[in-house]
């Protein structure tokens, strides 16, 4: 596996393209030097008032931040080689201020100490997708591999220059037409394969592959099948990327140098696609929606469909093969991602979009 280079870091000011480590974004200690009074209940009370520009200034908040990402255990974060001022720059302008998580937060936290939980939760759910950033990459080289090394399960119906836009089919139903329908029905056809994804350990050695390599030859085989339709590798790993929210916010699909292609390359070959229709007016609920499902685990996935199909939780629990405990901690964890994103009145429509979007009717 190819390690991600240490000489270039995310720079999300340009949406995810790449500047030397040299300028990241490091954090200003300056601005809290000297800073010895901790935040209280009272300072939060009174930061629940503010404007987001007043808590981003608030040295407390800062020190606060600052003392979570330096106590944090490296053995949970240690994939990340920056230094701690790099991750909490990162961590303040990539995450809490620019999707307002920070904000999101600080409305949340019932006291000083509940924010510094939050804190802690949101700084390691940070470094698991820093961890993720090369997992498109990944299921790009190893569906291409499995494709290639399969003759009598699948073969090429359309060839490219490139493996992203060669276009696929079964070897003993071969399609007659290629798949170019919206992104949305490519994402309901991926949750109706129902993968067995793997568990993502924070203290794991590796980084997680996402699914076992027998699920991803079944989900390249009812892929095809289910569609009836041609599709290139590079629809193949969209279809993943968007229906279990591995793409990482604010930065692109991996380098075309980097994959031998990119997931869009189909597009820029001429392929006829159909454009996504235009914004709804609930585009801000689907938007909102979406930070929602790719701030959720892959189970905690499976568990909000299965509570949207108004299973009971040991049906669940059955089903994933874990107690109901689980199953109840995991619903726990979804309602908090849930407040974090949404006001009480505002959930209703936010759980429809995020129904919407896990049953492929909605963009």
């Amino acid at each position: 596996m190819q390690k991600r280079s240490r000489k270039y870091a995310t720079n999300v000011r340009t949406g995810g393209q790449r500047e030397p480590t040299a300028r990241r974004r490091a954090y200003p200690r300056a601005r809290i030097a000297g800073m010895s009074t901790p935040l209280t209940d009272a300072d939060l009370r009174r930061l629940k008032r503010g404007s987001a520009q007043q808590i981003a200034n608030e040295p407390r908040i800062l020190a606060l931040l600052a003392d979570v990402v330096d106590r944090y255990p490296q053995g949970k974060i240690h994939w990340l080689s920056d230094s701690r001022d790099e991750l909490l720059g990162d961590w303040l302008a990539g995450r809490l201020m620019r999707q307002g998580r920070l904000q999101a937060m600080i409305d949340k936290a019932s006291s000083a100490n509940s924010l510094r939980a939050l804190a802690a939760a949101d700084f390691q759910q940070h470094a698991i997708e820093q961890r993720r950033r090369e997992l498109p990459t990944r299921l790009f080289r190893r569906l291409n591999a499995l494709l290639r090394a399969n003759p009598g399960r699948f073969k090429i119906m359309l060839a490219a220059g490139k493996p992203g836009p060669t276009y696929w089919t079964l070897t003993d139903r071969p399609a007659n037409a290629i798949f170019s329908e919206r992104d949305r029905e490519l994402r309901g056809h991926v949750f109706a394969v129902a993968l067995d994804t793997l568990e993502e350990e924070a203290d794991a050695d590796n980084q997680t592959q996402f699914i076992s390599a027998a699920e991803l030859n079944r989900y390249a085989f009812e892929m095809l099948d289910g569609t009836a339709r041609g599709l290139t590798l590079d629809q193949l790993v969209l279809g993943l990327v968007q229906a279990y929210g591995l793409q990482i916010r604010h930065e692109e699909l991996p380098d075309e140098d980097r994959l031998d292609d990119a997931p869009d390359a189909s597009e820029r070959s001429g392929v006829p696609t159909h454009d996504d229709p235009p914004a709804s007016p609930e585009a801000g609920d689907v938007d909102v929606a979406r930070a929602v499902i790719a701030a959720l685990t892959p189970r905690q996935i499976k568990v909000l469909r299965g509570l949207f199909d108004e299973r009971r939780p040991s049906e669940i629990a059955a089903a994933l093969e874990c107690s109901p405990a689980t199953i109840s901690a995991e619903k726990d964890a979804i309602a908090a991602v849930i407040t974090a994103y949404a006001a009480l009145d505002e959930q209703v429509p936010l759980l429809n979009a995020i129904r919407n979007l896990l049953y492929g009717t909605s963009t």
